[in-house]
């Protein structure tokens, strides 16, 4: 059977027996078989078991967007070309997008070894400091137009952009950008996943229609700077979210992710019965 092949592949066999890869692989089939069988009602959706995870892949697609990834790729020639780089916009354009390719396969590497969670904290760890270099040269750099501050302080820093979209290219593309949709993919109970990720994909990319639209507005009205400082203060806010909200799903089977929502409706519900008895007393 193709499933129980593909499955013994990815479980790695010299690890896991024949007998425990037997039994995941009737649980995935039951739980199938299950999603086929129950629709969820609207209500349904409310429950901590469908919210959470829900709500876990709509957040973690609003801040991949919301880190102004696709702005940067979009406006990266004008970017450099405000910055005063020594390169032209084609070799920088052609560098990020090497790099590009290289983290992305850096991290379909090391995520089956390091696990999502930590890939996710260290690319939002790197994003913001990137995008903090960024927001810092171009105040500088905006200083020393509007106030007439020595050229030298923007002169020693014009490698500085480069170097920080290569960092933040790197971050973006080791753990935020394929891992959301990996988890949106790990995390979503088949009988609301294909509906979760039609709107989850949806707001992702009207999320990205909107910065891409803004960021030239932004930039005139607040300056530059400002743009970058804005996108920082987003992915900080992601940094925490990832940090509280999302689950590790490494060598975990789709059962075993959602029991993991599943414990943690069963223990509020045990909880607030509990509150309840004892107002009762």
């Amino acid at each position: 059977m193709q499933a129980g092949r593909s499955l013994h592949w990815l479980r790695n066999s010299e690890y896991i027996s024949q007998t425990e890869l037997e039994i995941e692989l009737l649980q995935i089939e039951q739980s199938i078989e299950d999603s086929h069988e129950e629709t969820p009602k609207f209500i349904d959706v409310f429950k901590t078991h469908l919210l959470k995870p829900i709500v876990i892949s709509l957040s973690l697609m609003v801040f991949r967007q919301m880190s102004g990834f696709h702005a940067i790729i979009f406006f990266i020639g004008g970017i450099f070309q405000a910055a005063g780089s020594p390169l032209d916009s084609n070799t920088s354009s052609t560098i990020v997008g090497s790099v590009q390719v290289l983290a992305t396969i850096v991290s379909s590497v090391l995520v089956d070894r390091l696990g999502r969670r930590i890939l996710l904290v260290s690319s939002q760890i790197v994003m913001i400091l990137s995008l903090c270099g960024l927001g810092a040269f171009f105040f500088i750099k905006e200083g020393e137009l509007h106030h007439r501050l020595d050229a030298v302080y923007v002169g020693y820093l014009r490698w500085l952009p480069l170097l920080c979209i290569l960092t933040f290219i790197i971050g973006f593309n080791i753990g935020v950008g394929p891992l959301s949709w990996t988890l949106m993919g790990e995390l979503l109970p088949p009988n609301v996943k294909g509906a979760c990720s039609s709107i989850s994909t949806a707001l992702a990319w009207i999320c990205a229609f909107l910065v891409t639209k803004n960021f030239d507005t932004v930039a005139l009205a607040l300056g530059v700077s400002s743009c970058f400082w804005i996108f920082s203060g987003f992915g900080f806010i992601g940094l925490i979210s990832i940090y509280l909200t999302v689950p590790e799903t490494k060598g975990k089977s789709l059962e075993d992710i959602q029991q993991i929502f599943k414990k943690k409706e069963v223990g509020h519900t045990l909880s607030s019965s509990h509150v309840i008895s004892q107002q009762h007393i």
